[in-house]
């Protein structure tokens, strides 16, 4: 994997942009570094490892590296909501994106991914946009 990106950091750690091969093609990764000494750091990893669903980013493989605990995750490739609506604002080509139509569709999305959540007692933290 190449480091392309810092995207940020938050409660659990900071967040790189990845390039790497995945199934012989050129994908991007998200890569969540957190402090092996936290011990928060090895809880989070086991929730993400335990989700799975259609619409919520899925979680790759971790590991251990020096003080590190590396978790890849899918690449949410059209960034946050809230960046999907300035864009969308500001450029008049991507109005189409909030059409009743797909209003309705991301908030399908994001409710089967929060009842899905919610029902394992999990509470979500960051909401992203995929395509």
């Amino acid at each position: 994997l190449v480091e392309v990106e810092y995207l940020g950091a938050g409660n659990f750690g900071q967040v790189f942009m990845m390039s790497g091969l995945r199934n012989g093609k050129l994908r991007m990764f998200a890569e969540k570094r957190m402090s092996i000494m936290d011990p928060s750091a090895k809880t989070e990893q086991k929730m993400l490892e335990s989700v799975s669903h259609r619409h919520i980013i899925s979680y790759i493989q971790s590991y251990s590296k020096a003080d590190q605990l590396i978790v890849l995750m899918e690449f949410a490739d059209r960034g946050t909501l809230t960046k999907m609506v300035e864009e969308a604002s500001s450029d008049p080509s991507r109005e189409w994106l909030f059409e009743e139509h797909n209003i309705w569709r991301f908030i399908s999305h994001m409710s089967s991914a929060l009842t899905y959540l919610h029902i394992r007692n999990i509470l979500h933290r960051d909401l992203k946009v995929m395509t």
